[in-house]
């Protein structure tokens, strides 16, 4: 009985050492399910597509939303958050509040372990690996200053956070420190990158200067906004593009006027504008926002006045005719006729279904956006 017993214990001590081994080989394999840092950052391919990722957390639809915070948008959907952030009713538990946080401290997380990694990629030249962490420089800035102007004092990380204890001690740095960030950041990655790109959508000097430009309007920094905006001017790469009507159509894309848009592949990397914008009859769902009258009387008469300049030669009854012709090509105008052939009619007892006050969807203000 002893011997038994024994052979029963020798084979279960070489089945533990078998197993033990078996699980210590288990636990350092590399996972299967997503590209573990171990086998990545190898070439400068994966450092491009690394920063090509990071180009995602570029606002798409979204800059509609923060249009709708302005007197030139109207939410139309009365019970969404957009309806309660015009009211002035919202605060830091509204998803939109905090799903604008939440994805701009990723897109700047992301950014972050972009540059503590890139450096680990033998190369003979690093001019490449350079202009890559440029451009996500400045999609970095570009989330700052969203956050800065929309939240005011914000953390300012530049490192990525490891633990939770690590993110619980994160302190939120004044509006001076992160505008301070943001200059430095854009003047700097504008003298690095290039003035042309590899491939359409990739940010250049031209898109640091610009950015720059508009972050010192937002400090009332004049002179600046005013030196920054020249640079971009002296590139001779930009130029206001020969049709307006035609700006915001497929036949336009990728422009010379452009100087940074977020690509968009059909199937692959599409967007919403449509679901945003489009009016009732089209979709039979009603756009998230609507023009307001504001935008639609800031439009000047083709003599150049305001419509309430005297002699302008304005009035209610032929208020479309003799307008800017941007007006007619940005917002669809009663007679205008839409994408499916039909006629739009939101006048009150036109019948259509995009009358105002035929149902709560339909355009409550009696206009919408064409562009």
């Amino acid at each position: 009985m002893k011997t038994y017993i024994g052979k029963i214990s020798r084979c279960l001590l070489v089945m533990f050492v078998i197993l033990f081994s078996s699980c210590e080989d288990i636990l350092e394999t590399l996972p299967s399910d997503r590209i573990s840092s171990e086998v990545y950052w190898k070439n400068e391919q994966d450092a491009a597509y690394a920063a090509n990722a990071i180009y995602n957390y570029l606002n798409g639809t979204r800059i509609f939303v923060f249009d709708g915070m302005t007197d030139i948008l109207h939410a139309n959907t009365q019970f969404s958050d957009y309806a309660s952030m015009e009211r002035g009713e919202y605060d830091s538990n509204m998803e939109f509040v905090q799903t604008v946080w939440s994805d701009s401290y990723k897109g700047i997380r992301a950014v972050n372990y972009f540059l503590e990694n890139v450096t680990r990629i033998p190369v003979k030249d690093r001019q490449k690996l350079d202009i890559l962490s440029a451009e996500v420089r400045v999609i970095r800035a570009y989330l700052y200053m969203q956050l800065v102007m929309l939240y005011g004092d914000v953390p300012l990380v530049e490192k990525t956070i490891e633990s939770i204890q690590e993110g619980k001690d994160v302190k939120r740095n004044s509006t001076e420190e992160i505008w301070n960030f943001i200059n430095k950041e854009l003047s700097e990655t504008a003298s690095i990158l290039p003035v042309s790109s590899e491939m359409v959508g990739q940010v250049t000097k031209g898109a640091a200067l610009a950015l720059s430009a508009r972050g010192y309007l937002y400090q009332s920094k004049w002179k600046d906004a005013a030196i920054a905006s020249k640079a971009v001017i002296d590139l001779n790469k930009y130029d206001l593009y020969e049709s307006y009507k035609d700006l915001f159509t497929y036949i336009a894309e990728n422009n010379k006027e452009v100087i940074l848009d977020k690509q968009q592949i059909k199937d692959v990397c599409s967007n919403d504008v449509f679901k945003f914008l489009a009016p009732f009859s089209l979709k039979k769902q009603g756009p998230t926002f609507v023009p307001t009258k504001a935008i639609f009387d800031a439009y000047r008469m083709t003599n150049g006045k305001m419509i309430h300049e005297e002699g302008s030669g304005f009035s209610n009854e032929t208020q479309y005719e003799d307008r800017d012709p941007r007006l007619g090509y940005s917002i669809y105008l009663p007679g205008d006729e839409l994408p499916n052939g039909s006629i739009y009619a939101p006048e009150p007892g036109s019948g259509s279904q995009d009358e105002v006050g035929n149902t709560y969807l339909a355009t409550s203000l009696g206009y919408n956006i064409k562009k």
